[in-house]
């Protein structure tokens, strides 16, 4: 019971952080160093993330942190939490959510930059977990995926090898 209230209180801090444009940025910095999300790790468990995910200001607040200038260094380092991840892929709600933020204004910016930055083997392991793969999945099949595979296909010397 006193962990869930601990989980619940930090929720809402994360919320508040990731909702301001200047907390949101130090903690897009904080993220971009691996030591710290290894840190973190006891911390962000699948169960926080869930929490962290359905919370009702969630939305504005993750679009805030994805619209950071470098956001998405800090996001791959997050990938490396990929035991907690799949946790949060198994609900069935995390599809609709994510539907609801990638197509947001500005959140295509955001994927395109993720998609340069994340190392090749890292996409690799996340998506070897039936979980992630399944939830990528849907999220590509609800999206324009012929116009993200159209900019990839012009873009194809940015991305990694």
């Amino acid at each position: 019971r006193t962990g869930h209230l601990a989980q619940l209180f930090l929720c809402e801090v994360a919320i508040v952080l990731l909702s301001w444009k200047f907390s949101a940025f130090f903690v897009s910095r904080l993220l971009r160093r691996r030591l710290v999300v290894v840190c973190l790790k006891p911390l962000l468990t699948g169960r926080f993330l869930t929490l962290l995910f359905r919370h009702r200001r969630a939305r504005r607040a993750m679009l805030v942190f994805l619209r950071t200038e470098g956001v998405e260094h800090g996001v791959v380092n997050v990938l490396y939490l990929d035991t907690a991840l799949v946790e949060l892929c198994r609900e069935q709600d995390t599809a609709e959510i994510l539907l609801q933020i990638v197509g947001r204004r500005g959140m295509g910016s955001f994927l395109r930059r993720f998609i340069v930055a994340v190392p090749p083997d890292l996409i690799r392991r996340f998506l070897q977990h039936k979980a992630t793969a399944k939830l990528v999945a849907q999220v590509v099949l609800k999206t324009k995926a012929e116009a993200s595979a159209a900019w990839a296909h012009r873009r194809r010397q940015q991305l990694p090898a």
